[in-house]
């Protein structure tokens, strides 16, 4: 198949160490980000109040988030000053990519009946006859079952950052409007969750939040969500002309 051609040309056969390659796709990658941040704001609030309350959702902002964007630009700026550190890097990564058990890789297909089962057997000759055998004899631990190696050094990582930041935070777009969300902790990880209490978010958000900062305010759009795997509840709005206002509204 074309399309897994290309996969196999982009992880086994992409040269990591081309300069020029690397600036570019880093370049694109922030200016997109850079305008999804003013576009979409309200992605990156929510995702930074998330940060604070567990490490699925420190790990989720590191990836995606505000901090995403300021490690590319340093990653940046890094590459134009000094590119060998950070081709070193990629260098591992396409390393362990390569050499990786393969019960350790997922691939997602979406598709109808007829049309996964017309590629099965094109897959399964992709991945054992045109991909390089893998070279890790031993299969990946069952992290379901097991600790995963990232779980101690992100539960360290997030406590370091908590220690050093405050709880009330913003970060700064040439735009006009604010994007102002408020969370907290409502229940801890695990604790069983009622449906009245999801009643009650959707209350909230679709009747209170609504008529506060949408009618009365002039915001965009306004809502509350209960994250059900974090504990985590948010209200959240959307291109918001005021910022104090907003907060006092949340907090009453």
């Amino acid at each position: 198949l074309p399309m897994m051609n290309l996969f196999r040309q982009a992880v086994w056969d992409s040269d990591v160490r081309n300069k020029e390659k690397a600036i570019e796709i880093l370049e694109i990658m922030i200016n997109d980000m850079e305008q999804d941040v003013q576009t979409n704001g309200h992605k990156y609030t929510t995702s930074r109040i998330e940060s604070r309350y567990s490490l699925s959702g420190f790990v989720r902002e590191q990836w995606y988030g505000v901090t995403q964007l300021m490690q590319m630009r340093r990653a940046l700026a890094k590459i134009k000053d000094n590119f060998t550190e950070l081709s070193m890097r990629l260098i591992k990564m396409q390393d362990a990519l390569k050499r990786g058990h393969r019960n350790g890789m997922i691939m997602s297909i979406t598709g109808d009946h007829e049309a996964l089962s017309d590629i099965k057997s094109p897959m399964s000759s992709f991945f054992k006859s045109v991909l390089p055998l893998a070279t890790q004899r031993t299969p990946f631990p069952n992290f379901g079952l097991e600790q995963h190696p990232w779980v101690p050094k992100g539960t360290h990582r997030l406590k370091e950052e908590l220690t050093q930041e405050t709880s009330n935070q913003a970060f700064t777009v040439p735009t006009r409007v604010n994007h102002v969300g408020k969370g907290g902790i409502l229940y801890e990880v695990g604790e069983r969750i009622p449906g009245a209490d999801m009643v009650v978010t959707e209350y909230l958000g679709g009747h209170y939040l609504f008529n506060e900062l949408r009618f009365k305010q002039g915001a965009q759009e306004a809502w509350a969500v209960l994250d059900l795997d974090s504990g985590v509840v948010i209200y959240q709005s959307d291109r918001d002309p005021s910022i104090f206002s907003t907060l006092e509204i949340g907090r009453a």
